[in-house]
């Protein structure tokens, strides 16, 4: 008797957009691609410790699909352009001090820029599905429209960038008596005193820290 087996290969379509905040630092298939459910929760990296985001090409992140789901089929993998994977400044803890907790101090409409003047020191509350934070312009945004005394949790601003990305730098580099200089372009949205990756004009790419915000 001949017994036919069939197999189900899964499949899925590589997101389309650039950004994407995560819940936690774990790298789940469904954050990346749009995947039936029996995959969608399935790990595929995690972030660094001391990071709070990644930038990936869709091509490696395919493959870490693959390595995880072996037998997948992909689509969008080859599209150009790096995926960046972050996390908001700061989430809420349970039990946390309410000290450091903020409220809305004026109403913020959906999309809104959440700025300091828009905030102030409140009770407690949870701020899922509130609001989202813009890694390439590195600001807090509101997801949707916020009402007066809106408890937001531990709410902590990043720091305005001091350069952005696509913005024209000057790299130096001193090796005892000799200074080099040569232009470059900002790969990534950094402030001063922090490391950022760089692009030369011949296409080489390392990471460099900001001592400035010259252009």
């Amino acid at each position: 008797m001949l017994i036919a087996a069939a197999i189900a290969v899964a499949s899925l379509v590589l997101t389309d957009r650039d950004s994407i905040m995560l819940r936690d630092r774990l790298v789940r298939i469904g954050d990346v691609a749009r995947a039936d459910a029996a995959i969608a929760g399935t790990v595929i990296a995690r972030l660094p410790a001391g990071r709070g985001g990644v930038s990936l090409s869709r091509r490696a992140i395919a493959a870490l699909i693959r390595r995880a789901v072996p037998g997948v089929v992909i689509s969008g993998g080859e599209r150009a352009g790096d995926v960046a994977l972050t996390m908001p400044p700061a989430l809420p803890k349970d039990g946390a001090s309410t000290s450091n907790c903020h409220v809305a101090r004026h109403a913020i409409r959906a999309g809104e820029t959440v700025t300091a003047d828009l905030i102030e020191r409140g009770r407690c509350g949870s701020v899922r599905g509130l609001l989202m934070f813009d890694a390439e312009r590195q600001k807090v945004l509101a997801r949707r429209a916020i009402g007066r005394g809106t408890p937001l949790g531990r709410l902590r601003l990043p720091e305005a960038p001091a350069v952005r990305k696509g913005d024209a730098l000057a790299l130096v580099a001193r090796i005892g008596p000799v200074t080099i200089e040569r232009n470059v372009t900002a790969m990534q949205a950094g402030t001063g005193g922090r490391a950022l990756f760089v692009r030369s004009g011949d296409g080489q790419v390392f990471a460099a820290r900001l001592s400035g915000a010259g252009r």
